[in-house]
């Protein structure tokens, strides 16, 4: 297909180019830092197919995958292989002076549909088992150890467990204001007797008493309520909150796999061609499409690593909050418990105020015929009604379990 062009020609697709020059210190291992493409017998042209970490290629920010290396130390590149031009860069001394032309392109155009849909094909293999997702060729060496995800999912643990936390101390607050009410209620009705009744002062003290326990119950409430709000504010806030960061870096993360998907195809359809001996258009004029794709995998490779230290040091911040607070909050709501507790059991104690006397009308016990026609029957009624110890029976009710489901 090659003679059918002239010998320079390049279908450059809409992207142009721009000539420049650096000169980069190597590095101990003798190396700049570059990996190499194209070259004779297929391409016309050499580029740069990826720039590695902490070397003097990436530090110096002038190359970028997809420029065309034209020139090493005033020696033109031209006609040689990639092998050929890697032994030339070793062979120099401490400096290596590179001729460039740098790509000028949009990455917007290399996000086409195939970038899309391979995204959304790394999405619905997240939860896929490794061999599945090689079956459906697709790597999951950054999704399987990604560190971020784990510790998401983490997080995510600790909010269902505080959230539990959370139901189960307001259900318990709903309970205390319900017994609030009864308190109101039985004091209520106790200082009503005592106003109709000789024996008044008793039924003061225990309107009183209920008053006291009304109280007590209140204050806890009161005191409960800031720290719930503070624990509901980390799961229904903080952690959602993380969980969208969380989501926007899969995104990323997500493109730049399909990226590097892509380039790999790419790179498997040319070895076909050249098994087969068969010409690339593409190739064969400059491999401009490739090289583009190699310029947007640079670019989504960045933002990636951006994001992912963005939201590595946000989850930390958000896991150290977590470890700092919670265990406090939880412990306040314990004391506060406990505290209430034991002021309840010290009026329970010094409860003194029974037996209660009591005047009753002589119909007070008669509930039909058959207890005025049966007077052994309303004494014996009569006897079981005094033999009951009020103060018990409410001590089994407020320590009854039925009452406090949690399920």
């Amino acid at each position: 297909m090659l003679q059918d062009f002239p010998e320079e020609y390049e279908d450059k697709s809409g992207m142009r180019t721009v000539s420049g020059t650096v000169t980069l210190a190597k590095n101990e291992q003798n190396l700049i830092g570059i990996s190499i493409g194209g070259g004779s017998p297929y391409c016309p042209c050499l580029y740069i197919v990826q720039l590695y970490e902490n070397t003097p290629a990436l530090n110096c920010e002038n190359l970028q995958c997809g420029d065309e290396i034209v020139a090493v130390n005033g020696v033109s590149t031209k006609g040689l292989t990639k092998t050929e031009l890697a032994k030339c860069i070793q062979d120099e001394n401490s400096k290596v002076t590179i001729q460039y032309n740098k790509l000028i392109c949009d990455t917007k155009r290399g996000k086409t549909l195939d970038i899309k849909l391979k995204k959304m094909k790394h999405k619905i293999i997240e939860g896929m088992e490794p061999t599945t997702a090689d079956a459906l060729g697709i790597s999951r060496a950054v999704l399987c150890n990604d560190s971020l995800v784990r510790k998401l999912e983490d997080l995510s643990q600790k909010a269902k467990l505080a959230k539990g936390i959370v139901l189960r101390t307001i259900r318990s607050m709903k309970i205390l204001q319900a017994r609030i009410s009864g308190h109101d209620q039985m004091a209520a009705a106790f200082k009503s007797i005592a106003g109709r009744d000789s024996n008044h002062q008793s039924y003061l003290d225990l309107a009183k008493i209920h008053e006291i326990m009304r109280t007590a119950d209140r204050e806890l409430i009161d005191k409960t309520k800031p720290i719930i709000s503070d624990i509901i504010v980390f799961t229904d806030t903080i952690i959602p909150d993380a969980r969208l960061t969380v989501k926007k870096y899969a995104d990323v993360k997500f493109e730049y796999l399909s990226y590097c998907l892509k380039i790999k195809e790419m790179d498997d359809e040319e070895s076909e061609c050249i098994a087969f001996n068969e010409p690339l258009y593409r190739v064969e004029t400059g491999n401009y499409e490739y090289r583009m794709v190699l310029r947007c995998r640079q670019s989504s490779r960045e933002k990636f690593q951006n994001m992912r230290k963005d939201v590595l040091e946000k989850l930390e911040l958000v896991d150290a909050k977590f470890q700092a607070e919670f265990p406090d909050l939880i412990r306040t709501i314990l004391e506060l418990r406990a505290e209430h507790a034991a002021n309840i059991a010290k009026i329970e104690n010094h409860l003194d105020i029974f037996p209660i006397e009591a005047d009753l009308d002589q119909q007070t016990f008669e509930y039909g015929s058959s207890s005025e026609d049966d007077p052994v029957a309303l004494d014996a009624l009569s006897k079981e009604l005094d033999s009951i110890e009020l103060h018990e029976d409410c001590e089994k009710i407020e320590n009854s379990d039925t009452l406090i489901n949690f399920d």
